[in-house]
């Protein structure tokens, strides 16, 4: 897991639930309730199926965002504590939890249902976002299936079963939801269904685009610009979660 928050010692964590427990012990950040005293942001995961939108020739995902199930980083999430009024209104689809680049897409239908929280993905077009685009594309050939939740803690719940620490998330705001190379959740599985055809390609180049990066972006810029723009992104990316 990734955590973010100024009231530890580095604003900046990448960690997993032995550490997170003692951060929190330690600097004294919740209160009696369990609810912290500064923004504490997590970054977690989830999987998805595929469905056509109808009367479009887009596709929707439908896609459990998180579920209670113990995931790798040892910890729960209460399905029944999100928040999501304010994600609702900018309901947005990040890469790998990238804030410093355009969505890659939006969420619709966003609930809590049957035990999990989900919603549906649709990608960015083509002509508007060729790296969002293409990112879709690998999602419905089946090479990227999984996504994680970057939310706020609202409150958290720490105990000891058999002499070992365990902490479950009891509240928490939604802030976004990433497409991932791998998830946190693996009990976030692709549904029962059918995997979807191979998109048509129609456009000269677009197998290309799927197995390289876009040597153009919005039509006028230089190779060299481009290439440093994807060396940029790239090394961001590689720097983890914002």
């Amino acid at each position: 897991m990734f955590i973010r928050c100024k009231g530890f010692k580095e604003s900046r964590i990448e960690t997993d639930l032995t550490g997170f427990i003692g951060l929190l012990k330690e600097s004294g950040i919740l209160n009696k309730k369990g609810e912290p005293k500064e923004v504490i942001k997590v970054y977690l995961g989830g999987a998805f199926f595929k469905g056509l939108i109808p009367g479009t020739e887009m596709s929707s995902y439908p896609w459990t965002f998180s579920t209670f199930d113990l995931d790798r980083d040892e910890e729960r999430i209460d399905v029944k504590g999100w928040e999501l009024s304010n994600y609702l209104k900018n309901p947005v689809i990040l890469w790998s939890h990238d804030t410093r680049i355009p969505a890659i897409g939006y969420s619709e239908k966003v609930c809590v249902k049957d035990g999990s929280l989900g919603g549906n993905i649709i990608f960015n077009e083509k002509e508007v976002d060729p790296f969002g685009w293409g990112i879709g594309m690998r999602v419905a050939r089946g090479v990227i299936r999984a996504g994680s939740v970057g939310f706020m803690v609202q409150r958290v719940e720490l105990s000891e079963e058999g002499g070992d620490e365990s902490l479950i998330f009891r509240n928490q705001e939604l802030l976004e939801f990433s497409v991932c190379n791998v998830p946190s959740n693996p009990f976030a599985l692709v549904q029962d269904t059918k995997m979807p055809k191979t998109p048509n390609v129609t456009d000269e180049g677009d197998e290309d685009l799927l197995a390289n990066l876009p040597l153009s972006l919005i039509g006028d810029e230089s190779e060299e610009e481009v290439k440093t723009f994807w060396k940029g992104l790239i090394q961001n990316m590689d720097g983890g979660a914002n």
